[in-house]
């Protein structure tokens, strides 16, 4: 595979992320049965309180667009919080899950926070026991159960203060 890069999300990438959002959204959509129309009216209407709400919750979150070569694949975003640095989203592709993309993602992450000596927080959702096993893998534990949510945390390796 070609070297993974990240660039600042740009205006123009709007479109990209509703299609990223309609892909993620996609299998569970198929199985309700709705008639098309009523899917891209639905998925319309989500994408939106998504990123009215990521931009309420994180106005000062990192947002990067994930290439691969010249080709759009997913985004991640990051809110470098006081406490800890916070993954509020990380989406790939469909056609491109499974490649190691996401862990490259996590592990930058993970790199940066380790050097800085902070901790990293996610949610996911609880039902989704494959992507908190993936977690897991990647060093997160299980910090707190809310409800249909997951807190996850990652500690540096090297302490505070050290």
């Amino acid at each position: 595979m070609a070297a993974i890069h990240l660039r600042p999300f740009a205006a123009d990438d709007e479109q990209f992320l509703y299609d990223l959002y309609a892909d993620r959204r996609a299998p569970e959509l198929r199985s309700l049965g709705w008639p098309p129309a009523e899917q891209e009216a639905f998925v319309a209407m989500q994408f939106r309180a998504q990123q009215s709400g990521y931009a309420a919750a994180f106005p000062d979150a990192e947002h990067w667009v994930v290439g691969v070569d010249e080709e759009r694949v997913g985004r991640l975003l990051v809110d470098r919080q006081a406490e800890a640095d916070v993954v509020v989203d990380i989406v790939v592709l469909s056609r491109y899950r499974g490649l190691g993309i996401g862990t490259v993602l996590v592990a930058e992450v993970l790199a940066d926070a380790d050097a800085a000596r902070r901790p990293v927080r996610l949610t996911v959702i609880a039902h989704d026991q494959r992507l908190i096993r993936w977690y897991e893998r990647l060093g997160f534990v299980v910090a707190q159960e809310n409800g249909p949510h997951i807190g996850m945390e990652w500690r540096p390796t090297r302490a505070q203060g050290a």
